[in-house]
């Protein structure tokens, strides 16, 4: 009866152990936001590429990078959700408005969004006919 109480007992220390071990391992940052960079709040821009850049947070494996439009509010279109294991993306994007946020990530917790507005603007020197000499 001793014998399978400490059986018993190890089995669920084991087991708690390979449960629980990541949530040991990884750092919370369930709390945690990251800092934008790029491109700016309510930037409007000609440039339909652009580079996404946000600080690094420590604890952070990846970062979740989402971008819709025209708003998270009125979602027409989910244009990107993807996890990148730096602090940029660049993508290229249509014109029109869009929001786009960003979140640490890691193994065993998420953090919490930062938002911003941006919106990209019909490149003027594309809709002018080019002059002939």
């Amino acid at each position: 009866m001793k014998v399978a109480k400490i059986i018993t007992g190890m089995s669920l220390l084991i087991l708690f152990f390979i449960m629980g071990c990541r949530d040991v391992f990884e750092k919370d940052i369930s709390e945690k936001e990251v800092e934008l960079i790029a491109p700016a709040d309510s930037v409007e821009t000609t440039h339909a590429t652009l580079t996404f850049v946000w600080e690094e947070r420590d604890g952070a494996t990846g970062y979740r990078l989402v971008v819709v439009s025209p708003s998270f509010d009125r979602i027409e279109l989910y244009v990107l959700d993807t996890l990148v294991e730096g602090n940029q993306y660049a993508y290229t994007l249509e014109p029109g408005r869009y929001e786009w946020g960003v979140r640490p990530e890691n193994s065993a917790y998420e953090g919490i969004y930062r938002w911003r507005v941006l919106t990209v603007l019909e490149n003027a020197e594309e809709l002018q006919p080019e002059e002939q000499p």
